[in-house]
């Protein structure tokens, strides 16, 4: 879940968890909170990843072993929204590749 720390993605992790699923949240807290977070941290199912959806890198490694993503997280001011846009449609092209 990129952006699981913020108020939306918050709750989507609390359903995804109360549906005993595994989640791993990825946020840089720019705008998330760890406190909307703070019930799911020493779940099993839970981890947390503070970090941005930009670093590609990051982004490969957390999904490699993951069966869907979730975006929440969005671009500020302080860069270009077309830089964010691009680096979610890459991944996304990425994973399409790795399970197809």
């Amino acid at each position: 879940m990129a952006g699981g720390a913020g108020f939306i993605g918050s709750h989507i992790v609390d359903r995804l968890l109360k549906n005993d699923m595994e989640v791993t949240v990825l946020d840089n807290l720019y705008t998330g909170l760890l406190e909307n977070i703070e019930n799911c941290r020493g779940k099993r199912e839970f981890r947390f990843v503070q970090g941005d959806v930009r670093d590609f890198d990051l982004v490969k490694s957390i999904v490699k072993n993951v069966d869907a993503v979730f975006k929440r997280a969005r671009s500020l001011g302080y860069a270009p929204k077309f830089t964010l846009e691009r680096g979610m449609r890459e991944l996304v092209e990425w994973y399409s590749k790795r399970v197809s």
